[in-house]
């Protein structure tokens, strides 16, 4: 325990005098409802049993962990195993923002206490000494009848959340909150500073070379960008037809409707950084023939079906790479330009689509029956703003009707679960989990599963396995990136390097790799941080963080 901690939970013990008065000796001592309690000034340490925080308590209360259920410690201020008292409890949290955890636990106690909540606030900042946390108040009815309040207050600690919560009689309120004020000054993680998520103050061999010629910037340790979009992820609803969780800054597009629904998440300050997914793409004509044949016809009737077809594209083969490079653009305007769902959609930008890696999908539910199922690792360049970008891309390739009446098939081909992850170029290694995460979270709702059944006149069963072609999905790219060539990637990590100017060099001691500003390292005389060689396979190792002057 930190020595000003204990000073500052000592002053805060001996000097409560709120709704008290002075017992034996001059201790403190409260009076309420026929019950006396009198502060020994003693301090007691008690460490939960679950993650190790700790706190102080005055020896006079009881206490008792039920971190190991998953509850907190509970401080019992006036009777034993009973309001009022104080809870404490820490949820390491990496991913959440403290207003999703409030408001997380908001709805819990809504949905606990239903009939009986009386009222609860919304969330707000309280003040106690030099700390400020955000929390709320509620109050419900006790089933012995009596009235109690509650607050509930949250502090980010580390990389999540301590929660501490007073609930008391109106006649208790003095003692409850002298108590949950100085236990909330007393809270301590087992180790503060490697909890906190600042790595540079555990590197203490990370210190450039200080001589007067030499001198440099104090270095620091940043989290990568993949690290802090995983840190906002939230779920959004999207027009009750599906969910997805993306960063928060994300913008979330869709187009079309049922089977020919298209989603993208991307990030607007790099639109190479996204996720997207079709579950069907149709109208996939199997040659010119037919599309002749489409044309003459439309020229007689103008019948806008017929025009439909007459301007559906061809794709010669059944193959998802030849889609990617040669037909991707001529079918989304197709899409735009014959259905007007598909209007104002934020295509993915898949220009100078270059396939380097594939492989054969063989355990979808399109294995079977598909004439072309692929995972392709590829780099393309974003139309629009021109960045090079490196993805995994999934599609399987189907006949979806064979009509021969003209001497020749005019049916169409489809693509189902067509879907991609992509990042800028040689920085697909360092997104990919969240890119998976994200393309994973992606559920579509009952109703949305209902439609599916409608139209495609199926069972619920067979439309409900819309959802499981994601986790498939998911799973597949997962694979397919981690069986890819480590020489190609290798390369591409040292591309970006290059063009990013960095260095990259492995942390000995953890075996842990960073990206390292050019120069940052160049006077370092450590030896836990070594360069690492161009060529190494540390290339293809995640990327753990970044370095810089």
């Amino acid at each position: 325990m930190k020595h000003k901690q204990i000073m500052a939970l000592t002053m805060a013990v001996t000097m409560l005098t709120a709704g008290c008065g002075e017992g034996e000796s001059g201790k403190t001592t409260y009076q309420f409802d026929g019950t006396s309690v009198t502060l020994s000034g003693k301090l007691n340490e008690i460490v939960s049993e679950r993650n190790g925080f700790s706190i102080m308590y005055d020896s006079v209360f009881t206490v008792k962990d039920d971190t190991a259920d998953g509850d907190g410690i509970y401080v019992y201020v006036a009777y034993d195993d009973s309001i009022p008292y104080v809870l404490v409890d820490y949820y390491d949290s990496p991913r959440a923002t403290i207003e999703e955890y409030i408001e997380f636990n908001r709805e819990a106690i809504e949905n606990r206490y239903g009939d009986a909540l009386i009222e609860i606030s919304e969330p707000k900042d309280y003040t106690f000494g030099e700390k400020t946390l955000n929390g709320f108040e509620y109050s419900f009815n006790h089933e012995n009848g009596s009235k109690i309040n509650a607050l509930y207050v949250c502090e980010p600690i580390g990389t999540g959340f301590a929660k501490y919560v007073a609930k008391y009689m109106d006649t208790e309120k003095s003692i409850t909150m002298d108590a949950f004020e100085a236990i909330l000054d007393s809270f301590t993680l087992p180790d503060e500073s490697a909890s906190s998520g600042n790595k540079t103050d555990s590197s203490s061999d990370l210190k450039p070379d200080t001589s007067a010629s030499q001198q440099t910037s104090s270095l620091r340790i940043e989290k990568t960008y993949a690290q802090k979009l995983e840190q906002t992820m939230k779920k959004k609803e999207f027009g009750g037809a599906f969910s997805i969780t993306v960063p928060d800054s994300w913008v979330v597009t869709t187009g079309g409707y049922n089977l020919g629904l298209w989603i993208r998440a991307y990030d607007p300050a790099d639109p190479t950084l996204q996720v997207f997914s079709l579950l069907k793409a149709n109208m996939l004509l199997k040659n010119y023939n037919a599309k002749n044949y489409y044309q003459n016809l439309y020229k007689m009737n103008g019948s806008p079906l017929t025009g439909i077809w007459a301007e559906a594209v061809v794709l010669e083969q059944p193959s998802l790479e030849l889609f990617f490079t040669d037909k991707y653009f001529d079918y989304c305007n197709y899409l735009s330009n014959w259905e007007k769902t598909y209007v104002g959609f934020d295509y993915p930008q898949l220009g100078s689509f270059e396939a380097i890696e594939s492989w054969n999908i063989t355990d979808n539910m399109y294995a079977s029956v598909a004439l072309d199922n692929k995972a392709i690792h590829a780099q393309f360049t974003d139309t629009l703003s021109q960045q090079k970008g490196e993805g995994m891309f999934t599609g399987a390739v189907m006949n979806l009707l064979t009509m021969m009446d003209p001497g020749y098939d005019c049916g169409v081909y489809g693509i189902y679960s067509m879907t991609g992850i992509t990042a800028p170029y040689g920085m697909l290694n360092e997104y990919s989990p969240v890119l998976t995460e994200i393309l994973g979270s992606i559920q579509y709702t009952d109703a949305f599963i209902q439609a599916v059944a409608q139209e495609e006149n199926i069972t619920m069963e067979n439309a409900r396995q819309v959802n499981q072609t994601m986790q498939e999905t998911m799973n597949i790219v997962t694979n397919g990136w981690n069986a890819r060539q480590k020489t190609y990637d290798i390369l591409s990590q040292e591309y970006s390097d290059s063009t990013m100017g960095y260095d990259r060099y492995l942390d000995t001691e953890t075996n842990e790799v960073y990206r390292v500003e050019l120069g940052a390292l160049d006077h370092y005389d450590g030896s836990r941080y070594q360069k690492i060689e161009q060529g190494s396979n540390y290339y293809t190792e995640p990327v753990s963080g970044y370095i810089y002057k």
